[in-house]
């Protein structure tokens, strides 16, 4: 079950989003699109979703944004310290 509807709906309204401008509510970087930006990541990596030019470019956009970066640096020494 998914709040969003059935998946080919959910997915074609995310790429038809997408399609008009370069964040889900066009221009303006919103915290949906944090949100979005990553589980995409995570999907597309999977095979969960269907790698489409539109949603690759949108996942590696919010990736590459300079505090998504920090917080997966962050991530990467939280994660060796723990090794240690």
């Amino acid at each position: 079950m998914s709040p969003y509807g059935d998946f080919d709906t959910m997915l074609g309204t995310l790429v038809g989003q997408l399609e008009k401008g370069p964040y889900l509510l066009g221009e303006r970087l919103s915290s949906a699109d944090l949100l979005w930006g990553t589980a995409l990541k995570w999907t597309l990596g999977f095979g969960v979703v269907p790698p489409l030019p539109v949603l690759q470019a949108y996942a590696e956009r919010i990736a590459s944004r300079p505090s998504v970066v920090r917080i997966a640096e962050l991530e990467e020494t939280w994660l060796a310290q723990l090794g240690d």
